[in-house]
């Protein structure tokens, strides 16, 4: 999709390019039956040792579920996670345990975003989570789907709050679930901002397949990121097995450098 050239020494990495996803673990639903969380975990527990990536934007995801990525994961990697509201969901952040992040802190997508809250014609409060790590700093959201004005609307406040905590020429990766298709105007949006995939036509973009295994289609997961970031080899991680799934969602990453 998108090539670079580049080199960039971090912490815990020196001499090698990063590795960052994007994962929506579909929230535990009972209703999901043999789809359900408690039925996935291992297998997402074991994808993510597989593919070993350095740093991981997880959405919908319950402190139960946090607890059982932890204890899978805690030999290779720590978290931050704070949950949007009472009822735990959030937008928690997994990286190798070498890479130390030097700051991290979670804001609402309203106009008091240091307060528990929910931007108005939104079904559900949203966040951003985010860490400065050595050389960049990342973000990871989860947009509502009520409406394209809603998540553009959340998308201007995500933008506004990731200039007023990042320095102006730190390299930034956002990845998240933003429930619109390329076309909408949130990602429209986006696009104007920060620099993204998906430039080229394809069919099989789909992200969000609802347990099923189908490809064709366009994406509601992204990966943005500054100008200073040099990708290398973005994915969308199709089912191993057909039928057997971690997720309704499909990862995504991308390997990254940075501009010396």
């Amino acid at each position: 999709m998108m090539k670079g050239e580049g080199f960039c020494k971090y912490s815990g990495k020196p001499n090698n390019r990063m590795f960052i996803a994007s994962i929506n673990l579909r929230i535990n639903v009972a209703n999901d039956l043999e789809n359900a969380w408690p039925y996935r975990k291992e297998r997402m527990i074991n994808f993510v040792l597989k593919q070993g990536f350095d740093v991981i934007g997880f959405q919908e995801a319950s402190p139960l579920m946090v607890d059982d990525l932890k204890s899978g994961l805690s030999d290779v990697y720590d978290v931050i996670f704070q949950p949007r509201d009472e009822r735990g969901e959030g937008t928690p952040i997994f990286y190798k345990k070498g890479l130390r992040p030097s700051m991290s802190g979670t804001k609402w997508l309203t106009e008091t975003p240091d307060i528990s809250s929910n931007l108005k014609g939104s079904h559900f409060p949203r966040i951003v989570t985010y860490a400065r790590f050595n050389d960049f700093i990342f973000f990871n959201t989860h947009l509502d789907y009520a409406s394209d004005e809603i998540c553009l609307r959340q998308s201007e406040i995500l933008v506004d709050l990731i200039n007023q905590i990042k320095d102006q020429d730190e390299p930034m990766v956002l990845t998240g679930d933003f429930n619109m298709e390329p076309n909408s105007k949130t990602i429209t949006f986006m696009k104007s901002r920060f620099k993204t995939f998906y430039e080229e036509a394809a069919e099989d973009l789909l992200t969000y397949h609802a347990f099923s295994d189908r490809i064709l289609g366009q994406p509601i997961d992204y990966i943005f990121f500054t100008p200073q970031v040099l990708p290398h080899d973005f994915k969308i991680y199709h089912h191993e097995v057909k039928g057997v799934y971690i997720s309704d969602h499909y990862p995504i990453s991308f390997h990254m450098k940075l501009k010396k």
